[in-house]
């Protein structure tokens, strides 16, 4: 067991981290990983956007939310009629091990929306491998996210992307919104596999003895 103690002070900056002095250049953040490959589905409508990256980061973490969140959310699959034709039109996605139900006004609406939600580490990942995508470097933290009064504080993750006017931004793409001071930033990386903020190491030499005993009757 490690316990830690002590006490964070914390800024709400609009998640607008800047530039921190001794870290990697930016662009080692373009470099995709196979924990952050992206659905073209995700960055598409991006790639040729007259925006500003702030704009175009904004509009992103919007778009994973809206595909992630699928039916539960306001991307619910409408029925529509045309030409005497009826079409169903999914506006959002669920990932492959989510339970699908049918496709029939409030009784789907209310089935939807006690579908489980991904957990935050796909949509960080979502957001991080759509903006590689997009040339924009981009990474994974690790945190903590404080509870309300009657709430537990409880284990995050968001990302970060970076523009070059403001430096490093933090984008909650689960949360729909830009870190706070609620959010305690641990450790970045290009994926969770890079940004865990406690590893293990074996003692000694890392040899491991396995013994094995067959009985035959």
């Amino acid at each position: 067991m490690v316990t830690v103690t002590g006490v964070v002070e914390t800024t709400d900056r609009h998640g607008v981290i800047g530039r921190p002095g001794g870290e990697p250049v930016p662009a080692l953040y373009r470099r995709n990983t196979p924990l952050t490959k992206a659905s073209v589905t995700l960055y598409g409508k991006f790639r040729n956007s007259k925006d500003s990256r702030l704009d175009v980061l904004h509009a992103l973490m919007a778009r994973v939310g809206e595909l992630l969140d699928g039916p539960a959310a306001e991307g619910q699959s409408q029925s529509q009629t045309q030409n005497g034709q009826s079409q169903s039109q999914s506006q959002g996605q669920r990932p492959a091990e989510a339970v699908l139900v049918p496709h029939e006004g409030v009784e789907h609406q209310e089935a939807a929306a006690k579908l489980p939600r991904p957990p935050a580490t796909d949509y960080a990942h979502a957001f991080i491998g759509a903006a590689r995508a997009l040339g924009i470097p981009a990474r994974y933290v690790t945190g903590y996210l404080l509870g309300d009064e009657d709430e537990a504080s409880c284990f995050h993750v968001w990302a970060e992307a970076f523009d070059e006017g403001l430096g490093w931004i933090g984008f909650d793409p689960m949360l729909q919104l830009c870190p706070t001071d609620r959010h305690v930033r641990l450790a970045a990386g290009l994926d969770a596999l890079s940004a865990t903020p406690l590893r293990a190491v074996p003692a000694g030499d890392g040899t491991i003895e396995v013994s094995l005993s067959v009985t035959v009757e």
